[in-house]
């Protein structure tokens, strides 16, 4: 079921400012760093989106795991 609702917030993500998303787990991704209990954008991430994952999820293509997390590459 939540694969389900990731695939289908996918293409929302995309279009999406980039936004503060909960930390899952100890780290934030490549590009966030922490603030209370959230990831957050650095500045210079602006169109880098990252959706949380469960362990065994595979990222869609255009996007990478890094750590607990999704990441879309670069353009």
């Amino acid at each position: 079921m939540k694969a389900i609702l990731f695939l289908a917030l996918l293409p929302m993500a995309s279009f999406a400012q980039t936004m503060p998303i909960p930390i899952a787990g100890k780290t934030c991704p490549l590009g966030y760093y922490i603030s209370g209990s959230y990831c957050v954008p650095s500045s210079t991430n602006k169109s880098r989106w990252a959706v949380p994952k469960d362990n065994q999820q595979l990222c869609p293509l255009g996007a990478y795991a890094s750590g607990n997390y999704c990441v879309k590459n670069y353009r």
